[in-house]
Parts: C-alpha cells; sequence; structure tokens
C-alpha cells in the first residue's frame, strides 16, 4: 500500500547498521577531555558534555530527540545532526527512556557539549518531547525522532524560514523514506507535503497528517498553545497519531504555519513490512478519532465538526464504492476511526493534557509533571 505524497509509506528494506563507536573518557587524549556536569530535577539526570567549545552563549535552536532502546539508531541521528549542525550554537536534548545507558554512551562518544543527555523519570515519547520543549534555551524547538536522519541543510532551512517571516510560528517539515525504497519489499512511514498535494488536500487535512518526527515552532508560540497528548503515543498507552494532538492546537490556533517539503528528514530506520504497514494505516485512523475524542471531551465544538466532516468523508468513500457495485475498501480504517473518537470521549478530559500553562511551568522549575 505505498503512498508517494501525504503521510503515507513508501516501499523499501532496512540496511544493517553498525554499532556506534564509543570510547572511554580516559582514552581521549587530555587537550579533548570531556567537561562534564550532572545537575539533578526532580531525580532526573541531565548530562551535558564541553569540548574546546563556549556553550556559554545562547543556542539559536534547541532539538528534541526522545529515544528508547534504540542507541544505533540514534547514533546515525545525532551523527546527521552534528553534521547539519556544522559550527552553530545550538542545544540538542536527547530524552532518554531506554533500559539501559547505551543512549547516554552514545552522547558521551560525541563529545560536543552541544548534545545534552537526559534521563526520564518514565517512558513516553509525548512527555519527552514535551519535557524537552520546557527546558529548551533556544527561541526556536524542533522536534526529531531517533529513527530519522535530517539532510545536511535542515537546520540552515529552518532558521532561514522563521528569519524571513517573523509571523510564522510553526513549520510541519518532511518525512521522506531512504533512497531505493521503492524497489524494496516493505514501507517507511512518510510526509511529502508537496505544493500540488497540499492543494489538494486543503489545510486541515495538512495539518492533520503531519509527522511529529519533523516538526519546528517558536518557542513562545509552544508556551502558548501547549504540547503533545502525553496519553497518547507510545507507552502512554499505544496510541497512534499522536503528532496530531499538537498538529490541531496549531491549525486551532489561527497562528500562521506552512507545510515545506524543502526542510527534511530521512526516515531511515522506519522501516515496516507490508503487513505492519497496514496494521499502522489503521492504528493511525484510531489515533486520529481518539485525538478529535480528547478535544471533544474537553469541550471543544469545533473539534466535534471536524471529527464529523473526517468521518463523513471516510463513509461517502464506502457509499461510493457500494453504489458502484465494488468491493468496499477501507471499513477497517473507518471502523477504528469511530471507536477511536468513543475511546476519546471515555478518557479523562485533563489527564495527561498539556496546555502552555504546563509546559512554562515545567520550564521554570526543571521537573517534569505528573
Amino acid at each position: 500500500m505505498p503512498r508517494t505524497s501525504g503521510h503515507g509509506l513508501a516501499p523499501s528494506a532496512r540496511r544493517p547498521r553498525s554499532e556506534p563507536s564509543l570510547g572511554r573518557e580516559e582514552n581521549y587524549p587530555s587537550e579533548r577531555r570531556q567537561l562534564v556536569r550532572v545537575l539533578r530535577y526532580g531525580g532526573d539526570r541531565f548530562v551535558s558534555k564541553r569540548l574546546n567549545r563556549d556553550i556559554s552563549m545562547p543556542p539559536t535552536i534547541s532539538i528534541v530527540i526522545p529515544t528508547r532502546n534504540r542507541a544505533t539508531h540514534l547514533a546515525e541521528c545525532l551523527e546527521a545532526v552534528r553534521v547539519a549542525a556544522a559550527d552553530r550554537d545550538v542545544q540538542v536534548l536527547v530524552m532518554d527512556q531506554s533500559d539501559t545507558e547505551d543512549s547516554l554512551k552514545v552522547v558521551e562518544a560525541l563529545q560536543d557539549g552541544r548534545f545534552q543527555y537526559h534521563r526520564m523519570p518514565r517512558p513516553g515519547a509525548c512527555p519527552a518531547r514535551n519535557f524537552g520543549a520546557a527546558i529548551a534555551q533556544a527561541p526556536l524547538v524542533a522536534f526529531l525522532d531517533d529513527d530519522c536522519c535530517p539532510q545536511p541543510t535542515w537546520i540552515e532551512r529552518i532558521l532561514t524560514a522563521f528569519e524571513r517571516d517573523s509571523t510564522l510560528q510553526f513549520i510541519f517539515g518532511q518525512l521522506k523514506a531512504p533512497p531505493g525504497a521503492e524497489n524494496q519489499n516493505g514501507s517507511y512511514p512518510e510526509f511529502l507535503p508537496s505544493t500540488d498535494w497540499q492543494r489538494q488536500r486543503g489545510r486541515r487535512r495538512v495539518a492533520m497528517v503531519s509527522a511529529g518526527a519533523n516538526m519546528i515552532a517558536r518557542k513562545e508560540f509552544l508556551c502558548r498553545i501547549g504540547g503533545f497528548d502525553e496519553l497518547l503515543g507510545p507507552n502512554r498507552p499505544a496510541v497512534k497519531s499522536n503528532d496530531s494532538s499538537l498538529s490541531y492546537k496549531v491549525f486551532a490556533s489561527g497562528a500562521k504555519w506552512i507545510a515545506d517539503p524543502d526542510i527534511e528528514v530521512i526516515h531511515t530506520n522506519g522501516f515496516r513490512s507490508h503487513s505492519d504497514a497496514l496494521r499502522l494505516f489503521v492504528e493511525y485512523d484510531h489515533g486520529l478519532g481518539v485525538n478529535w475524542g480528547r478535544f471533544v471531551r474537553r469541550g471543544d465544538l469545533r473539534a466535534a465538526g471536524y471529527f464529523a466532516l473526517e468521518h463523513g468523508e471516510m463513509t461517502w468513500k464506502l457509499l461510493a464504492q457500494i453504489v458502484r457495485l465494488e468491493r468496499p475498501r477501507g471499513i477497517r480504517h473507518w471502523a477504528a476511526h469511530l471507536k477511536g473518537f468513543y475511546d476519546g470521549l471515555r478518557l479523562p478530559g485533563d489527564v495527561g493534557h498539556v496546555d502552555g500553562s504546563k509546559l512554562r511551568r515545567m520550564g521554570e522549575t526543571g521537573k517534569l509533571d505528573a
């Protein structure tokens, strides 16, 4: 079920990855020895490193990367970020929820004070993203997944876009499969917001299928609208499409946002088998339904209207196939979307909801809200 544009999955294959080279501090040359600072925030461990670099200057952009038990993927991701950063003053926050110290060793091996390690007290990509955004020191906050590698021009294009337009508040970037993916037996999730595709889909649908693996915001804007819904996403519980919880806030805010195909990351390690890809799309539709139900539970009537519109579009497609005497395709997606909305309505509205005041509080205290 490959797709070539929008939020889809492109065929590709998993390539073998080498383990990161991890040095020991006692083996570093004395002139390149690290200075390690360990700070404690409510029981969490935050490790930053400095190596022949002045990190007293405030960064221009903070990059938040949640990770869990994927040290090899993380090493590839961070190396690509370092290439994109070049000599710029950036802050990279690795928000780790792993069962081992392997991710910490990956960060240590970089010997670069711009890359900072933070040990999360509980799992979940959304809590990690929210806390990373809260403690970010830069005026811009980028969200990146640990199985993705940004293009070398990624940071440059982000900074240029925000510098060029002071009214721009948020960017949905492109998520693309690796080269050669179309020739392989498998799929990678993608978000390819070409100009033509955006014109055909419309603003609401573009925003709602964007990828949390490549989102960038002004921090001040995030502190107004809030962060990701922490009841969605991996481990909190396993509800897919957690990206949509922030996407809808951006869309509903009325602020200026763009979907930019030139601000691109490669989904290097996002391989899915065909069966997993089919299941993933059903889970995405369930997650979208949960997201709408969550907002409606908190009294957002516009969200109810958007759900009705979205579900109506799915219903119309099924009915059109039946009228043409065709085998209906998409019944599982339709049912998952409806069930998700019901599940979202049943969840307590305030639990897991992170508004702007919570983000600001976490930033001030340096502690993750319960």
